[in-house]
């Protein structure tokens, strides 16, 4: 079985400035951007950690301590007012190998590391009940935690047990959960492994409200295939009516990824949306960006208005594949994550993943790293 996941990364490095107004000092160190990277470049397969640094390249710092391993899922993510870091430790497994069981908070300049009650046992032969994702409420004060088995929710400022609001009680999986712009609710992906000779397995979108109650089916799709989504990117509508999400779908090469819309009420059925399911809306709503992807030549980065109409590329460097494109805070700028096309693993550090800032509204045609390591799996600050 081979896993596909559908996630959304982020990059850094400032190329140019907006023509007839002045790019301030400050300006130009936003976002600042958490990524992961090899704690030793020059080791191959040296244990990664989380670094910070600002979109110009200044004031590259160690997040996470020594002896703690990233591994890229669930990724870090901002608090709203960008001042704290939640993060997913892996621990060393009974079985071998690592896995995701620890939950931290640490303040953005890795200072005021504190775990979280959030704790996991193993058993030898069972699945294991580890961490699958987390969300920041939208005022800051909670996180909502998914586990293989359930959804939970912890408040901040006094975090003592976690609330459970959904148990799994069948063999399906629970992750990607997200909170409604009201807070009131937290959708979540349900989802099992590919079995049998048809490798059928199921995907599905839920909703439920944070105390627990009411909880939803907004869409369901059994699929044969030998690939599966683990997690997934969702986002709702502006009124919280709605959810957008990709699912996969059975084809002759192997599977496709449609985006879907559907009702968090569970009216209707859920409906193809017929836009590309890896699409980003710039924080005033007035601009999409995603990534074109391609099997015989380097990726596009697209960004056009929200009409659909003022289609341009924003990325013309033949010598970087990038992967995943995301909105700064004030939505100017576009941080990028790309891969070296060009021999990468002969690159001076890393092994050819880099990322980078190029402004929204031009064209780069030269693409230049803020710093020339390998870095993956990018975050943005929220400001």
């Amino acid at each position: 079985m081979r896993r596909v996941r559908v996630a959304f990364a982020f990059g850094l490095a400032i190329v140019g400035t907006w023509i007839g107004a002045p790019l301030h000092a400050q300006d130009a160190k936003r976002p600042v951007i958490l990524f992961e990277s090899p704690t030793d470049p020059s080791v191959v397969g040296s244990n990664s950690a989380i670094y910070s640094v600002n979109a110009d390249g200044t004031d590259l710092k160690r997040v996470t301590a020594e002896g703690d391993r990233i591994m890229g899922s669930p990724s870090p993510a901002w608090s709203p007012d960008g001042r704290q870091i939640a993060f997913v430790n892996w621990t060393q497994g009974i079985s071998g190998g690592s896995v995701p069981t620890e939950l931290y908070l640490i303040d953005r300049d890795g200072t005021n590391r504190r775990k979280l009650p959030i704790r996991v046992t193993e058993h030898p032969g069972e699945r294991s009940d580890v961490v699958t994702g987390m969300a920041w409420s939208p005022d800051g004060k909670m996180l909502a935690v998914t586990r293989i088995f359930g959804l939970y929710v912890l408040t901040l400022d006094n975090p003592g047990e976690p609330k459970t609001v959904y148990q799994e009680k069948s063999e399906l999986a629970i992750s990607s959960p997200v909170w409604s712009p009201d807070g009131k609710k937290i959708a979540f992906y349900r989802w099992s492994n590919p079995s049998g000779v048809d490798y059928e397995h199921t995907a599905e979108v839920h909703v439920v409200n944070t105390d627990g109650t009411k909880e939803i089916t907004v869409a369901t799709r059994v699929i044969k295939s030998r690939f599966s989504q683990q997690d997934i990117p969702m986002r709702w509508s502006a009124d919280g009516r709605q959810l957008f999400f990709p699912m996969m779908l059975a084809n002759a090469s192997g599977f496709a990824v449609r985006e879907y819309a559907g009702y968090v009420d569970g009216v209707g059925e859920m409906q193809e949306t017929g836009y590309t399911p890896l699409r980003h809306a710039s924080p005033d709503g007035s601009r999409l960006v995603y990534v074109k992807q391609y099997r015989d030549k380097p990726n596009e980065v697209i960004v056009m208005n929200a009409d659909g109409s003022g289609v341009r590329q924003v990325k013309s460097d033949p010598d970087w594949d990038c992967v995943s494109a995301a909105w700064s805070g004030d939505g100017q700028k576009l941080v990028l994550s790309c891969r070296y096309v060009k021999d990468p693993c002969k690159m001076a550090a890393g092994c050819g993943w880099r990322i980078f800032v190029v402004q929204a509204d031009g064209t780069t045609a030269k693409l230049k790293p803020v710093i020339d390591r390998d870095a993956k799996n990018p975050v943005v600050s929220p400001e």
